[in-house]
């Protein structure tokens, strides 16, 4: 066992991974409607597992739906501190549905949690009164600090990507932040996340991550609200196909645990 980042309730367990031999598609960019037409009025928060008949978690049942809070068209400090600390209440309320549905490789039941204290990290490290360029910075030196476990590693290079995305555009003196540097900054996490594991494989965390990064492109927009839902809507659907990629998400009846935590932290 390992020392948690910051004391809480939930025990430091072995690590999970998401490899095999099989080499993940390459992302393509294609146009697509308005996600925020599309999504108008509403934000999904749970998914369910393609196909009929699956046993899935019950957090990920029923296509629950709340309406869409008020998402800024730009990015500040403020703004990406709030959302890293509604991603940490968020995995909060997943943490237990995220780790009893973790059945591969092994089933440890532990990606809720590394995922929780690996954000929980990230966002105790980020100063809201920061300059934007040194809050994505510190997020994302927290999250590397603090990951715990695969998935947490994985998720600490989404946040590399922001990082390296909003400080290419300072650098290009490119603001406002927007659409653009989102779509720059997952495109550059899913591939980060790809190079940190040995074997990708089709089914896992880095196939939803990938499916969002070619939502957030597919959008074409410089509107950081559009964006960001048309992200997430490619990550949910990249997810409830999971089980139709992993045979052992199929053999269980649930979706990708690391893809599901995903999906949970996008949508924060």
């Amino acid at each position: 066992e390992t020392d948690m980042p910051k004391p809480g309730p939930f025990p430091q367990t072995s690590q999970t991974a998401a490899i095999s031999d099989t080499p993940r598609g390459r992302r393509t960019r294609s146009a697509g409607a308005d996600p925020v037409a599309a999504f108008q009025g509403t934000r999904a928060v749970a998914v369910r597992a393609h196909g009929s008949g699956r046993r899935v978690a019950a957090a990920v049942l029923g296509e629950t739906r709340i309406r869409l809070v008020a998402v800024s068209r730009t990015l500040d400090a403020a703004l990406l501190a709030r959302w890293a600390a509604a991603a940490v209440a968020a995995l909060e309320g997943h943490r237990a549905e995220i780790d009893r549905i973790n059945v591969f490789p092994v089933a440890d039941r532990d990606t809720g949690t590394n995922m929780l204290l690996t954000m929980r990290a990230a966002a105790a490290a980020c100063g809201r009164d920061d300059a934007l360029v040194t809050a994505a910075e510190t997020l994302a030196r927290g999250a590397l600090l603090g990951a715990r476990g695969n998935s947490g590693v994985i998720l600490s290079q989404v946040l590399r990507g922001i990082a390296e995305a909003i400080s290419e555009a300072t650098a290009a003196a490119e603001g406002p932040y927007a659409g653009a540097v989102l779509t720059d900054a997952l495109d550059r996490g899913a591939r980060l996340a790809e190079k940190a594991v040995t074997r990708p494989q089709e089914g896992t965390v880095l196939t939803v991550l990938a499916a969002a990064a070619n939502g957030a492109a597919a959008a074409r927009s410089d509107r950081l609200d559009a964006v960001a839902v048309a992200a997430v809507a490619a990550a949910r659907t990249a997810l409830r196909a999971t089980p139709d990629q992993l045979p052992a998400l199929g053999r269980a009846g649930v979706v990708d645990a690391g893809g599901f935590g995903l999906v949970v932290v996008l949508d924060a």
